[in-house]
This record gives structure tokens, sequence and C-alpha cells, in this order.
């Protein structure tokens, strides 16, 4: 395998893995509570793509 096959393999294993994480919902709501503790906010949020508060 060449040195370019594997620098793209690993360049797109990156992108899957972000996309991946981006769209975690236990992430996300991890991510909300600890923004609305940082800015004092106290609002529910909802999950991406749900009706649901987290």
């Amino acid at each position: 395998m060449s040195a370019r096959t594997k620098q793209l393999r690993r360049h797109w294993t990156q992108i899957v893995l972000l996309a991946l994480y981006m769209t975690d919902p236990i992430r996300y709501a991890a991510d909300t509570r600890l923004i609305a503790e940082y800015s004092g906010t106290t609002q529910p949020r909802t999950s991406p793509g749900t009706d649901r508060a987290v």
C-alpha cells in the first residue's frame, strides 16, 4: 500500500469518526448541559432531530 493510500485512508477514517461523534445524542446532551452550566442558562434544549428535552 502506498504512502498516499495510507494517508487518504487515515483522513477518511478521521472524517467518519468525527461525523459519528458529532451525531451522538449522548455527547450532544452532555455538551448542552455543560454549555448551560457555563453560560448560566437553565432553559431546556432538545436533542437534534427529536422533540425530546435533554
